[in-house]
C-alpha cells in the first residue's frame, strides 16, 4: 500500500534528482556553447605550409604580429538559420555556422573562393570554464601575394562568450 508520506518522499527525490541534473547541465560546454549568442576568439602560434617547387614549406609563425588584430569576434550566432557575423582584424562578413556535439563551426567562403574555418570545441582550455579550446584554418589556394599554389594554414586558440 502506498502511503502519503511515500508519495512525498517520491516526490522530494524527484525534485533532488531534476534540481542537481539542471546544475549539471548549466555546467555542461556544449549546454553554454549553444546558449552563446556571441564569441570571442583569440589566436596565437600555428603553422603555415607553402607550396614551392613542388613541395610543401611548414612555418611556424603567429597569427598576427600584434595580440589586439589575433582577436575574430562572432556575433549574431543563429543555429536555426546557420548563420552568424564574423568581425575580423580586416574586414566583418557573413558567415555559415554548424553546431554539432562536438561544438560549433564557423564557416567563410572569401571574395577569391578561399575558405576559412573556426572550430570551437565544446572543451574547456582551463579548470576556469570561461574559455573554450578553438583552432583557425585557413584554406587558401592560388595565387596569395607572390607565392602562388596552396597555402593552408592553423592556428590554435581560445573562445569565451561575449556579453
Amino acid at each position: 500500500m502506498i502511503t502519503r508520506a511515500m508519495v512525498f518522499c517520491n516526490i522530494i527525490l524527484f525534485i533532488a534528482i531534476f534540481n542537481n541534473l539542471t546544475a549539471m547541465a548549466d555546467d555542461n560546454a556544449i549546454d553554454r556553447l549553444l546558449r552563446a549568442k556571441s564569441l570571442k576568439c583569440t589566436f596565437g602560434e600555428g603553422y603555415t605550409a607553402i607550396w614551392e617547387d613542388g613541395r610543401y614549406e611548414i612555418t611556424k609563425g603567429r597569427f598576427w604580429e600584434s595580440a589586439d588584430k589575433s582577436t575574430i569576434y562572432y556575433d549574431s550566432i543563429n543555429y536555426k538559420n546557420h548563420t552568424a557575423r564574423m568581425i575580423g582584424n580586416q574586414c566583418s562578413t557573413n558567415v555559415s555556422v554548424i553546431a554539432t556535439e562536438n561544438g560549433i563551426t564557423f564557416i567563410e567562403k572569401t571574395n577569391w573562393g578561399n575558405l576559412m574555418i573556426t572550430t570551437v570545441f565544446a572543451y574547456y582550455a582551463n579548470s576556469s570554464k570561461k574559455e573554450f579550446v578553438c583552432v583557425f584554418s585557413r584554406h587558401v589556394g592560388g595565387v596569395t601575394g607572390f607565392k602562388t599554389g596552396p597555402m593552408p594554414s592553423q592556428w590554435t586558440g581560445t573562445c569565451k562568450i561575449w556579453e
